[in-house]
């Protein structure tokens, strides 16, 4: 019982993180449906780890980290629907 209270607060917390990011700044535009249920998803299920992993990457570099990181993961994906043809 205590994880599952520990698990609501968190998503509280980060929710509440995830309206406070946005709130300061222009609003976005909406994202898709599908958009929103992966963006939810994500701020859900990342480990601490991951997120700290994923703020690193977003850093403004030369190497663009983050697009590189999109790149092999459609690449993944491109050769996965490849596969199941």
């Amino acid at each position: 019982m205590k994880t599952e209270e520990r698990e609501r607060e968190r998503e509280r917390e980060r929710h509440t993180a995830a309206e406070e990011a946005t709130s300061d700044e222009t609003p976005e535009p909406p994202l898709l449906d599908d958009q929103e249920e992966a963006y939810r998803y994500l701020l859900g299920t990342l480990s601490s780890a991951q997120r700290d992993a994923l703020l690193v990457l977003s850093l403004d570099s030369p190497a663009d980290a983050l697009d590189q990181l999109l790149t092999v993961l459609w690449g993944e994906f491109e050769r996965e629907q490849r596969r199941r043809r």
